[in-house]
Parts: C-alpha cells; structure tokens; sequence
C-alpha cells in the first residue's frame, strides 16, 4: 500500500493560508508562456490547497493515498 499514513500539521490555518498568498505572489516573477516556474507554481497551489484542507479537518484520503504511489514513482527512486 502506498501513500501517508499520519501527518502532523504545525502553524495555524491563517499560516497556511499566508503560504498560499505568497505562493501566488511569487508568479508575478515568472514570463507569461515562456517560463516553466509559472506551471510550476499552478502545481503547487493545488496541493497547498490540499494542505489546507487537511488542516481544517476536511481530509481527501484519495490525495494522501496518492502521494507516494509506486506506480508513478517507481521503486526507490526519482521516477526518473
């Protein structure tokens, strides 16, 4: 079986919620169509988003399941 089984969340929700603001700040960095940190941030909010609803107890057990999955991943490595 594949995925985390416990996480323990620090910080507040109002933290989380910061990271998430800041995160999007950070495409204001990025080069409309030619830069790969932009579709890097639009992965990263979603799971932020999930971090989040984690921590306001509204679990989405299909996500965590998938976080280590070794059919993506492979074993032992990168997935690479």
């Amino acid at each position: 079986m594949c995925g985390i089984r416990n996480v323990h969340f620090m910080g507040t929700s109002e933290d989380w919620k910061l990271l998430r603001y800041k995160t999007t700040k950070l495409k204001n960095f990025t080069v409309p169509n030619r830069d790969d940190f932009g579709s890097y941030i639009d992965g990263v909010l979603p799971i932020i988003d999930q971090f989040i609803q984690t921590y306001q107890d509204n679990v989405d057990n299909q996500f965590w399941n998938k976080v280590m999955d070794v059919e993506h991943v492979g074993r032992g490595g990168s997935g690479r």
